[in-house]
């Protein structure tokens, strides 16, 4: 035996072989501690109280990840500019009582669930309507789509934020140049447009948007607009030769004619 054995073999130690009682979980075969002969005896652990701890632990860890998942997710959803009032809506929340609503409805899950094709050509939509009738609902349940299953870079904003984050690079001391932040926004998967036509209208920022929407058409970029205005009042707006580059490759114009659903109890429109 070698100095190390005999040293470990004198200070080993003293293990008695017993029968155990947990308040719990009642008897159980164990043994007694000690590590040497004058110190305290110590039972070993109950195999019961072990297990619940362990599960205990696993629950614990379990919980930590799926609120470090939570909120990733919802800092993917804020990154990509997506209302919070959106976060918890899908496709499966959007009510659907009239034709004309299922046609939106049956539209954007398809365009969702076919993007892969639809990134090819460019495919553009246009949601018009009153407020109120669920435009910025199936937009967002579409981009959540395509962040949740695919991970595209795909972003949600308003025409005015839009032309904001452009015109800000014109500010004296700007770390931004505006080219930099139209190249954002034209090189995203899918951009969805709120409040178009909600502006002025000037000359200046109906050339920037034209130069944003414009460039996403020339690198068959598909975009998603949403506006209050009808039809005739768009195309006024947009110009029609922006709105035709919309419509080009089977692009579709969604008219949301029903009233408002806002203030209703049933699911959000």
């Amino acid at each position: 035996m070698t100095p190390i054995q005999k040293f470990l073999a004198r200070h080993a130690p003293i293990l008695e072989p017993a029968t155990l009682y947990c308040p719990e979980h009642g008897e159980y075969s164990g043994q007694y501690e000690q590590i040497h002969p004058n110190s305290e005896r110590r039972p070993s652990p109950c195999p019961g109280c072990q297990a619940r701890r362990a599960a205990e632990l696993a629950e614990d860890r379990q919980r930590q990840a799926e609120s470090a998942a939570a909120r990733a997710w919802e800092q993917r959803l804020a990154a990509a500019g997506i209302p919070r009032r959106f976060w918890s809506l899908d496709f499966e929340d959007y009510r659907a009582d009239l034709p004309e609503q299922r046609h939106a409805l049956t539209t954007t899950q398809r365009y969702a669930e076919k993007f892969a094709a639809i990134l090819e050509r460019g495919t553009c939509l246009v949601f018009c309507g009153a407020p109120g009738t669920g435009k910025t609902h199936l937009a967002c349940a579409l981009l959540k789509h395509l962040l949740w299953f695919e991970d595209r870079p795909v972003a949600f904003t308003s025409t005015y934020h839009l032309l904001r984050r452009i015109k800000d690079t014109w500010r004296s001391g700007s770390e931004e140049r505006e080219q930099a932040v139209i190249d954002r926004f034209v090189a995203l998967d899918l951009l969805v447009l709120d409040e178009v036509g909600i502006q002025f209208g000037s000359e200046t920022e109906k050339l920037l948007l034209f130069e944003v929407l414009n460039g996403r058409y020339e690198a068959v970029r598909p975009s998603l607009l949403i506006s209050n205005l009808a039809a005739p009042e768009l195309q006024h707006y947009l110009g029609a030769r922006l709105l035709d580059r919309l419509r080009e490759n089977d692009g579709v114009l969604v008219p949301f004619t029903w009233a408002s659903a806002r203030g209703d109890t049933g699911k959000t429109p």
